[in-house]
This record gives structure tokens, sequence and C-alpha cells, in this order.
């Protein structure tokens, strides 16, 4: 998908920041055509299909909508408690798994 699929997915608002507080975690994800996947800016990571099979760029759809959004401060913020984030994962994994 180019820039133009990567702007309409920012401005949809499928890309979001996952705040646990009061630590300050942050996990981002962004919401694909079949499933929400994890993104990791900082380690270049995404549990989409592609990022796996997708050759040696390494660097999905997902992980550039998860960059223009940050650069363009257009995402979604939602705020969790820290206790809520073992649960958080957990689903976030089970979402993946379930949309393979």
């Amino acid at each position: 998908m180019g820039t133009l699929g990567i702007k309409e997915a920012v401005a949809e608002g499928r890309v979001k920041q996952h705040v646990f507080l009061p630590s300050g975690r942050q996990v981002w994800t962004v919401v694909g055509r079949k499933a929400e996947h994890w993104v990791d800016p900082h380690r270049g990571y995404c549990t989409c299909p592609a990022y796996y099979f997708g050759g040696p760029a390494g660097v999905c759809y997902h992980i550039k909508c998860q960059g223009y959004a940050n650069s363009t401060s257009n995402f979604k913020t939602i705020k969790f408690h820290d206790e809520e984030f073992g649960g958080f994962v957990a689903g976030l994994i089970d979402d993946t798994l379930a949309a393979e």
C-alpha cells in the first residue's frame, strides 16, 4: 500500500497509542484490514504476516502508518492503568493468533 493508503489509515484513526499509567509504558497498535497489529517502533517490529514474509526490508505497512502518525501527531491515545498491562498484552497475542 502506498503513501495515500498510509495517510488514509492515519486520517481514519487506525493508529493507536495505548499508554499505561503511572509508568508511562506505551504500546502502539494499527488496525489493518483483518486484524489489529502490535507495532514496536523502537525495534521496527510488527505482528502482521507481511513483517515476517515481506522480504529483507522488514518494514510493513503498519510500521509505516505508525511512523507517519507519530510524525504528524495524528493518532488516538488510550489510557490504561499499569495493572491492566498483562491482560492487554494477552488480549493482543490472542487476537494476533486468531487472525492467522
